[in-house]
């Protein structure tokens, strides 16, 4: 089971792309292959650099949390290059 600290992570990442995230957001970014104003939230938040040791400016993220985020960018059907990224 997931311990408090992944199961908040996964929440937050869950209730982010829940409100920001709609269908009609993944039909709007089909053209261009990604949604420029969700990826830069997503940026904002330090997903993109969770994965870096403290002392580089992340979080020092495990492979459990950086799966815990695909994991929600993958149900939501993010249009957003994490997978690039």
């Amino acid at each position: 089971s997931l311990s408090e600290d992944h199961q908040a992570l996964q929440a937050a990442y869950k209730d982010f792309f829940s409100t920001r995230c709609t269908i009609d957001t993944v039909r709007a970014a089909e053209e261009s292959g990604f949604d420029k104003s969700l990826w830069e939230r997503l940026c904002a938040m330090g997903a993109t650099t969770m994965a870096l040791p403290e002392t580089f400016g992340g979080d020092g993220a495990t492979l459990v949390d950086l799966t815990l985020v695909a994991e929600e960018i993958g149900r939501s059907l993010a249009p957003v290059p994490w997978i690039d990224h």
